[in-house]
């Protein structure tokens, strides 16, 4: 009974970490922070790195497992997205 119970509890709450690489503009790490809370995530900025024209962003993201694959299955789509780690 408690690993059944264990198993939801994990599916209801999981922290992932997200490495985005993606061209720089203004803002675009903001952008990527509204669309993780769009998904339903609680998102925590930490390195962020810039090198020529990319820029590099690191998340802690906080959320279920559903909202989660939601959003890994949007950022694998998205055409701006240059490299992605989930």
């Amino acid at each position: 009974m408690l690993v059944g119970f264990a198993k939801r509890i994990q599916k209801m709450n999981q922290t992932r970490d997200y490495k985005i690489v993606t061209a720089f503009h203004n803002k675009t790490l903001n952008q990527y922070e509204t669309f993780f809370e769009e998904c339903g995530l609680s998102p925590t900025r930490s390195q962020q790195q810039r090198i020529g024209t990319e820029i590099i962003g690191h998340w802690r993201v906080d959320g279920s497992e559903k909202n989660h694959e939601k959003c890994i299955k949007r950022l694998l789509n998205d055409p701006e997205v240059k490299e992605f780690t989930f």
